[in-house]
């Protein structure tokens, strides 16, 4: 039990800090609010992560931001399952509307908006596309370069 409440403590500081730590990079507007919102979100993930030695590629940062590791350290607390953590959490969200994912994964049907992540690391860039269901090509896209 004691456990337990440590791991809840840890998950709820580790919370905090990536949402209280929050630049304020004002992006350009796509003209969907909600892909603009989710766009904001991944921006501000981008900012942290790239902070960390082991991630100091734009594809390195990629993976790990879509892989199921990545998912669940940076996805914030659901005010649905989390209520607690999530009154706490004081960060950027994605839209719910809106699914995240790299070039690699194929898109999630369930969703009507994609946000597609690529890497660019000849250039230290991020590519976030924006996508409408079934359009193949983006309708907005922003490149986020990656400090060395």
């Amino acid at each position: 039990m004691q456990l337990r409440r440590w791991s809840i403590l840890g998950t709820t500081s580790l919370l905090l800090m990536m949402g209280c730590s929050q630049g304020q990079t004002q992006l350009d507007s796509s003209g969907d609010p909600e892909m603009d919102q989710t766009a904001a979100f991944s921006h501000s993930i981008i900012e942290k992560l790239e902070n960390r030695p082991q991630l100091k590629t734009p594809s390195k940062i990629v993976t790990y931001m879509t892989s199921t590791a990545g998912t669940a350290e940076l996805t914030p607390p659901s005010e649905e399952y989390e209520p607690d953590a999530a009154s706490q959490y004081k960060g950027l969200r994605p839209a719910q509307t809106v699914w995240i994912q790299s070039t690699q994964t194929p898109r999630n049907e369930l969703f009507q908006k994609h946000l597609v992540l690529s890497a660019d690391d000849q250039n230290g860039l991020i590519i976030a596309n924006a996508y409408r269901q079934n359009e193949s090509q983006p309708f907005y896209t922003w490149e986020w370069s990656i400090e060395d």
